[in-house]
């Protein structure tokens, strides 16, 4: 779905342009709300029935109901804010529900290749945020309102990545059917000698955002099965101090992605159809951001030589210092201009902006 992102904003504008920002960002606050809900439920499934086969496939299915509601828009213009905020409050539930993943990758994996095996899934979305925009930078060849297709659908560059997130998610749905097993579980350890009715195994230990870390040393009986997840310790400071970080990753997130559209296309006079093909473009460059530490994490042992506390006040440092570099100081020389009418007068002083509006003259 990555390659829908950079056209919800302008295809809203083209359908609606009563649409303001404040709704959008509303729409993309639902969204998260949504997630943070479907996850909770999913967590508790998941750790109730040990299996996250069915809650990856509702995922999946929420993905395509969502695509669904988003290609309808252009038949019920009328409905469009509602039909909007459906697709996104959709997308929010299938993100929640086909999250748990991670907790099976992190049961399936060994401690010393679980970096490793998470680098891997970082791999795939890396190469769906680099397939995406660039795919997406090809759609952009077919203008508004493109191709007629049935029953009053069109084939667009704002439809186009609908479809194709539709075919990649049924293709994905098949192989989760057929292929996926989703049971937590743990193998059996094997007994140290004949002699030993017990034996030194390790205990993992769940945080809510599915990590898994192991402690050593654990007596458990030769003939205990470990076949399923029982008796999960939690740290709970760990997982405190996980969720504020996780928060605000989420938070800052939130609150660039449902501003960064709408910013850029008033500051640079973007039309729809530029900011799609700009922002196409941005998402192929952090596509390959994401690549390089997919590869350090599955080939360059980038789990063993940054430690994850390391790593995560790197982040976080970096979210600080855009925010830092991007707060218009005095100092500047130039700033980017106030909203105008495309062709006229740009203004990048507050004082020289308000002084040309009519009310602030009479």
């Amino acid at each position: 779905m990555g390659s829908i992102a950079p056209t919800v904003w302008p295809y809203m504008q083209i359908i609606n342009p009563s649409l303001t920002v404040a709704m959008f960002g509303l729409f993309r606050g639902a969204s998260s709300l949504a997630n943070v809900i479907a996850s909770g439920i999913a967590g508790a499934l998941a750790n109730r029935f040990k299996d996250t086969k069915i809650l990856i496939i509702v995922g999946k299915t929420l993905n395509i109901v969502a695509a669904v509601v988003y290609l309808f828009i252009e038949l019920k213009e009328s409905f469009a804010t509602w039909l909007f905020l459906s697709y996104d409050i959709i997308i929010g539930f299938s993100g929640g529900f086909a999250s748990t993943y991670r907790t099976y990758i992190a049961m399936e994996s060994k401690e010393e290749e679980r970096s490793k095996a998470f680098g891997m899934t970082m791999f795939a979305s890396s190469i769906g945020f680099l397939l995406g925009p660039l795919i997406q930078l090809l759609f952009t060849l077919i203008k508004y309102p493109g191709v007629s297709l049935f029953l009053g659908f069109h084939l667009n560059l704002y439809t186009a990545p609908v479809y194709l997130a539709m075919i990649t998610t049924g293709i994905g749905l098949a192989l989760l059917i057929f292929l996926f097993n989703g049971k937590l579980r743990t193998k059996k350890p094997k007994p140290k000698s004949n002699e030993n009715t017990t034996e030194k195994i390790s205990v993992q230990y769940i945080g809510l955002n599915g990590y898994v870390t192991t402690r050593f040393g654990v007596d458990v009986a030769e003939d205990e099965p470990l076949n399923e997840v029982h008796n999960v310790k939690i740290d709970k400071l760990a997982v405190f101090v996980l969720l504020v970080v996780k928060v605000s990753f989420d938070v800052n997130m939130l609150a660039i992605t449902s501003l960064m559209t709408p910013y850029a296309m008033t500051a640079f006079e973007w039309t729809s159809a530029n900011s799609v093909t700009y922002m196409s473009a941005l998402m192929l460059a952090i596509g390959c951001a994401s690549m390089f530490f997919s590869v350090g994490y599955m080939f360059f042992k980038f789990g063993e030589r940054i430690p994850e506390r390391i790593a995560l006040v790197i982040a976080l440092a970096i979210f600080l210092m855009f925010f830092v570099v991007t707060y218009p100081w005095a100092f500047y020389k130039t700033t980017i201009p106030y909203q105008h009418v495309v062709g006229e007068q740009a203004y990048y002083s507050r004082v020289l902006f308000t002084s040309s509006l009519p009310n602030f003259r009479n």
